[in-house]
């Protein structure tokens, strides 16, 4: 799917409502952002 948001933090939300479903390809800003969010995540548990 490609959607056009007016920022990250617009689509970042969605993307984590629908987790573990969806994997983010582009952009890699995007990518990156998420991927860090869920290590420090994960370090928390």
């Amino acid at each position: 799917m490609k959607f056009k948001v007016s920022g990250l933090e617009d689509i970042k939300d969605w993307v984590y409502r629908w987790l573990p479903h969806v994997e983010v390809v582009s952009p890699k800003k995007l990518k990156d952002r998420i991927q860090a969010e869920l290590k420090k995540a994960v370090k928390k548990v």
